[in-house]
């Protein structure tokens, strides 16, 4: 089965082997990326993986993870990006851009202040980070949909929006870090509103048919944090999100709980996140 055609939305793959986003950290101090970057996705192509998806990509000057992070904040990352798509579909793969905003887990030798969903005490993260204004949010939100934007005309064949890890949009999924009183903040269903107008305003600069996934922490793993019943709620409703296809990730990131399980030393201690898949596959029809 690993080896049969698959689709996601619109996207047609050759089989099921996807590669998951992890951060190049190939690019210089505004985000532009080193030559190196393209020999790395040229490989990736040439190995036969049915889809790539790229290192995040920051979507906003305020919003970048570290200083080696790529960005696609400005019009100015389309030639470097569409080179990078070019090379990839010369070798017959096909490429997502994964897009996020690093809101509270921005490293300090990147010099930005901290801003998140809510106030945020060094309890959780290094630094204290602030709540931002609506306003901010707002920006934020049309943010997300440039960047949209940008990947598409840059040649990539889906985006996917990091909702993980702790970084900007999954703070606000977060009951234990989002404590707004705005429209972004209150129960549930009020704090799904953030990835709501972020999927709806990236789905009209990009079109109906243009593939949009989703990398979504089901659960934080912290008390008072998000729940996996919690997160299998939200995956319920991203169909209605027009969301197109799901990969699911777990932990809020930091010192605190890392997203990534150390010690994998046989079979029975892989696929860490399966319960989750198990967890979500009753509520969506989705691909996972």
């Amino acid at each position: 089965m690993l080896f049969t055609s698959s689709k996601v939305g619109t996207l047609e793959l050759k089989n099921r082997l996807v590669r998951s986003a992890t951060q190049e950290g190939l690019a210089d101090n505004k985000g532009f990326m080193d030559e190196r970057i393209y020999e790395m996705y040229r490989d990736l192509a040439k190995g036969g993986v049915g889809l790539i998806i790229t290192g995040h990509l920051y979507i906003h000057p305020t919003g970048r993870a570290n200083p080696q992070m790529s960005g696609i904040y400005s019009d100015e990352f389309i030639p470097g990006l569409k080179k990078m798509t070019d090379i990839v579909h010369e070798e017959g793969g096909k490429i997502c851009a994964q897009i996020n905003h690093a809101g509270m887990y921005a490293d300090r030798e990147t010099g930005l202040d901290l801003i998140s969903a809510s106030a945020t005490d060094k309890e959780l993260i290094r630094r204290e980070a602030r709540e931002m204004t609506t306003e901010e949010a707002k920006e934020l939100i049309s943010a997300f949909a440039e960047a949209a934007r940008r990947a598409k005309e840059a040649g990539f064949d889906a985006i996917q929006i990091h909702a993980a890890h702790g970084y900007l949009i999954s703070q606000f999924h977060s009951p234990l870090i989002n404590k707004r009183t705005d429209e972004f903040g209150g129960d549930e269903a009020q704090r799904m509103n953030f990835l709501r107008a972020v999927m709806s305003s990236a789905r009209e600069k990009v079109g109906a048919d243009f593939p949009i996934l989703i990398k979504f922490g089901m659960m934080d793993g912290m008390e008072g944090g998000l729940s996996i019943e919690q997160g299998a709620k939200i995956v319920s409703e991203m169909k209605g999100m027009r969301i197109d296809g799901i990969e699911l990730s777990g932990g809020i990131g930091g010192e605190k709980l890392s997203n990534v399980k150390k010690g994998v030393q046989n079979e029975s201690k892989e696929a860490y996140f399966s319960a989750f898949a198990e967890a979500a596959r009753p509520v969506t029809d989705l691909p996972i």
